[in-house]
């Protein structure tokens, strides 16, 4: 689908559907055939050629959700190295989100695990998965599948609260290759946007043999050319934990109103950090840089703002991913509003959604979760023989409790909205289904009988 809409699409996934792809083709190639001449077939003949293509259809979805597919699911319930990477940087609580949308990781990705069997290997995802995602939570999270996380909310503080530790990304979202960026290299939008008087950091994505770094002010920008040397010297590369690599750059040259940086890192490198010098009055500058294979990029992806320093941090990297570490995080369970409460989680299970905290508290406070206030939520405090409901508030997106003082326990249970409709109308469905059986089955004696 992406590759029809002219979205990115990685060399993995092409060569994973082209098999199911192809016989897919050949399917809805005989349902036309069937479509356009099955009235000329006898009864008989048309009866099995239609059982034929469905029983193709059925066998092909067949396959590729087992055969086909690049991770059993056996398998996601075993430990790997992706997995058990990733348990370290995130701890027992943390989130991650993947962003992904060309599925560059390939199996890696799949070895994760959709973010609905996160069940299987203990680890929390902050995204959706398709209608499962609660719609406010979709909307304001970007996350509707695996893959997909939405720029603002990374750098804003939606992730903050819902405790996401890591950002695993590629680097086809913080890098823009020269050549594709056309005209907009000449405006703003293709431009680094310097903090005066602060470092800038733009993040690469992954680890790239740098070889240069070409600075050039924006079009009508007023950049002296001694403030642009200046600029170009105090300029450094990012190591892959966040570090700054000693060496500065080995020359810096000056040509056509631009200052290009050169640079001999033999390890490689993971982003760029500015100094904006006080002197500067322009603070838009373009940013090319240049690899030892030839190839240039500017890292202004539609990530490479949202995730920048000090909010997001490099924390190496997992398989084919780069990992940030969010530094603003804000837990599992935060206290506002009080002072020597103590906030210890007893129980939570994987399979049903119930948790259990106990609380020690010497004054009233408010205790916010990091779960999405999906409605049918509820909360009961349970202080020795009495049991009290506790209203769940809506904090942004999760869950707020107004507690009193005291020790007692908190149980948090989720109850799906109109579970017992559902479960009514089903029960009322099955004996319907029963009922005509029945009948189908008495008509049927009576017909044997006359």
């Amino acid at each position: 689908a992406r590759a029809l809409a002219g979205g990115p699409t990685g060399g993995w996934s092409r060569s994973a559907a082209a098999p199911y792809l192809a016989v897919a083709g050949l399917v809805a190639c005989a349902a036309g055939a069937f479509s356009l001449a099955g009235g000329r077939l006898a009864s008989r003949r048309r009866a099995v050629a239609l059982f034929a293509i469905a029983l193709a259809d059925l066998l092909l979805f067949t396959a590729d959700q087992s055969s086909l597919a690049p991770i059993y699911s056996s398998a996601l319930a075993q430990p790997n190295a992706i997995s058990s990477s990733l348990a370290r940087v995130t701890g027992p609580d943390g989130r991650y989100v993947v962003v992904d949308a060309a599925r560059a990781g390939g199996t890696d990705l799949d070895e994760l695990g959709a973010p609905d069997l996160d069940v299987l290997s203990r680890q929390m995802s902050a995204q959706g998965y398709g209608s499962l995602a609660w719609a406010p939570y979709a909307r304001a999270t970007g996350t509707h599948g695996q893959d997909l996380a939405s720029p603002a909310a990374i750098a804003g503080d939606t992730f903050d609260d819902l405790d996401v530790t890591a950002l695993l990304v590629t680097r086809a979202s913080f890098e823009v290759p020269v050549a594709a960026q056309g005209a907009g290299a000449r405006g703003a939008g293709a431009a680094v946007r310097l903090a005066r008087g602060a470092a800038t950091t733009r993040y690469f994505g992954g680890s790239e043999p740098v070889t240069s770094v070409r600075l050039a002010p924006v079009v009508g920008g007023e950049v002296g050319r001694r403030a642009l040397v200046r600029l170009a010297k105090s300029l450094r590369l990012v190591g892959g934990h966040g570090q700054l690599l000693a060496s500065a750059a080995s020359q810096v040259s000056v040509e056509s109103g631009a200052v290009t940086a050169r640079f001999e890192v033999p390890g490689g490198a993971s982003g760029v950090r500015l100094d904006d010098p006080l002197t500067m009055s322009a603070l838009l500058v373009r940013v090319t840089v240049g690899l030892s294979g030839g190839r240039h990029f500017s890292p202004t992806g539609p990530l490479a703002v949202a995730a920048s320093a000090p909010h997001w941090r490099l924390d190496g990297s997992i398989g084919p991913y780069a990992v940030l570490h969010d530094t603003r995080a804000k837990g599992r369970y935060r206290v506002e509003g009080g002072t020597g409460v103590k906030v210890h989680e007893l129980a939570r299970s994987p399979w049903v959604a119930t948790e259990t905290v106990a609380v020690v508290a010497r004054e009233r406070f408010t205790l916010v979760r990091s779960v999405a206030d999906v409605p049918g939520w509820s909360a009961r405090l349970v202080s020795g023989r009495t049991s009290t409901d506790v209203a769940v508030r809506r904090d942004g997106l999760v869950q707020s409790l107004a507690l009193p003082a005291g020790r007692y326990e908190v149980t948090f249970v989720y109850t799906p909205p109109g579970l017992a409709a559902g479960l009514l109308a089903s029960a009322a469905g099955a004996a319907g289904l029963l009922v005509l059986a029945a009948t189908a089955v008495a008509r049927a004696r009576r017909r044997r009988a006359r």
